[in-house]
């Protein structure tokens, strides 16, 4: 594999996300590593903008790191729905206590 910007950033993209499944059930850490990957993905614009065609394994590479963001997504959305749902179900167990 040659060593391109693109797959320069792949290779660091694919290390923050696996930090990111690492701290997925500890909200303040996951908070801070969504803000860190957000802005390193800012930082790598310029990337994205080269006008070269990408070869077809660094195309590969970014659909596996679209897929693993979309998982991310919906941990964090289901992580998200167990907090807020927590205040009613914890509401329930108690009135079935009384």
């Amino acid at each position: 594999m040659t060593s391109t910007p693109m797959n320069e950033f792949l290779t660091a993209a694919e290390q923050k996300l696996s930090g990111l499944f690492a701290c997925a059930q500890n909200a303040s850490e996951f908070h801070t590593q969504c803000q860190d990957f957000g802005l390193f993905i800012s930082d790598a614009q310029q990337i994205f903008n080269a006008p070269n065609p990408l070869p077809a394994d660094e195309i590969s590479r970014l659909k596996s790191l679209q897929r693993k963001i979309t998982t991310i997504e919906l941990v964090a959305r289901n992580n998200a729905a167990l907090v807020s749902d927590m205040p009613d179900y914890v509401d329930q167990s108690l009135s079935g206590l009384r």
